[in-house]
């Protein structure tokens, strides 16, 4: 049987010298995280009138801290470069009161994937506070859940627009027939690629349905955004110049769209405490 002297340890490490200790810490604190966000219910504040109801929600997670924040106060600080608190919300509601939640969840977003979960509970539109939190960069998304809500995944990449990668991923119910509870120490999400098995072909329809609406969107959305941005007085170009103002036109739209990628957009597979909730069958 092994023993805790058996197992393998660097006891050099704290002789290392600082610059590469910290190098470390930071690739460490690079390492991506499949992080699952749920709303949590709070009650209802009941407004005079039926639709002026306000279901409140706080976002939290069942992923664990980040390990690198607790091995020394060196690790810590340089953890905390690059994690940080975040999804909070705050609300003012027609009559003045105001719900907020101070933000709870580590996440680094620039490395980070981030999950909501269920997001047709409680709440329409709870993910909304989630999307605006500024330089989420990689989110999963359950285009089947979306399609239930009749929402339109490009609400996403609007409200979001510092989004690098999507992953998409599209089963009926994900957690009723595993028995997961609402909240569980071991839960664990991770997203495969189709490696064994393709998916079937009205899946890879609808993905690329998505996939081709969030590519043209985003183009769309960014064109737009450089048009504005155009300083004419500087940009000494002829506009009455058909010739000339397309070729300007064409080339600093290039240059805008590489300077702003279009997302990186994914179809993959689900796996919650290391279970495939997509296998055929098992819905």
């Amino acid at each position: 049987m092994a023993t805790a002297a058996d197992k393998p340890s660097f006891t050099c490490f704290p002789k290392l010298p600082l610059e590469l200790r910290l190098k470390i810490w930071k690739d460490i604190s690079h390492t991506p995280r499949f992080v699952d966000i749920w709303a949590s219910y709070h009650g209802v504040l009941m407004g005079l009138e039926e639709e002026n109801e306000f279901v409140c929600t706080r976002h939290v997670t069942i992923c664990s801290v980040p390990p690198v924040l607790h091995p020394s106060q060196e690790a810590r600080r340089e953890a905390v470069k690059h994690y940080k608190l975040s999804f909070g919300i705050s609300h003012t509601l027609h009559h003045g009161i105001q719900f907020s939640a101070p933000p709870r969840i580590y996440v680094n977003l620039e490395s980070d994937i981030i999950c909501p979960m269920a997001l047709l509970n409680y709440r329409p539109n709870w993910h909304v506070d989630m999307l605006k939190t500024p330089g989420l960069s990689r989110i999963a998304l359950n285009i089947k859940e979306l399609e239930d809500d009749e929402s339109d995944i490009l609400d996403f990449t609007e409200l979001c627009p510092s989004l690098k990668e999507i992953i998409l991923y599209r089963v009926k119910d994900p957690f009723r027939k595993t028995s997961f509870p609402f909240y569980r120490d071991n839960f664990e999400v991770d997203f495969r690629e189709f490696s064994d098995r393709k998916p079937k072909r009205s899946l890879q329809d609808i993905f690329n349905y998505h996939k081709g609406a969030i590519e043209d969107e985003h183009e769309a959305m960014i064109e737009a955004e450089y048009f504005d941005s155009i300083d004419w007085e500087r940009a000494n170009v002829d506009i009455d110049d058909n010739d000339e103002a397309s070729r300007f036109f064409d080339a600093e739209r290039k240059r805008y769209l590489r300077e702003k990628p279009v997302p990186t957009v994914r179809f993959m597979r689900i796996f919650v405490n290391g279970i495939d909730v997509d296998k055929p069958g098992y819905r």
